[in-house]
């Protein structure tokens, strides 16, 4: 027995979501993600921080993808697609480079992290944005 409205359709994930946004927060957490990779070896000599360079450009890339929400209704979700994109863009470079012994289970912990930081960023940008309108 069918409970919903048969005239009224189904929302799907991508229903309130900003396309041209979303593939700008793709662009610009890879082009952070890409350009904090290149810097790393020199990062890496620094005595405390150095580390912790690579985890730390992640995190800022996932939200800046994240911010990214434009005109999109679910912010949230537009953050965590365009922050978990920008991973997914960068990947091949990060396997190629020489990281292909990378596991699965980091792989799907980063993925997670992009999802969570992304999203976090998507719902911050929102309620920025909601604060705007009503000054």
């Amino acid at each position: 027995m069918r409970t919903d409205n048969p005239a009224r359709p189904r929302a799907t994930l991508w229903d309130g979501l900003d396309g041209a946004a979303l593939v700008r927060g793709c662009s610009s957490g890879f082009t952070v993600l890409v350009l904090g990779g290149l810097v790393a070896p020199a990062a890496a000599r620094l005595p405390v921080f150095g580390p912790y360079w690579l985890v730390v450009v992640a995190v800022v890339a996932f939200a800046v993808a994240g911010m990214r929400t434009g005109h999109a209704v679910r912010q949230a979700t537009q953050g965590m697609c365009a922050a978990v994109g920008s991973y997914v863009l960068v990947l091949p470079l990060v396997l190629a480079g020489g990281a292909s012994s990378a596991s699965v289970w980091q792989v799907a912990a980063t993925l997670a992290t992009a999802a969570v930081v992304g999203g976090a960023g998507g719902a911050i940008a929102g309620l920025r944005r909601r604060g705007k309108a009503r000054a």
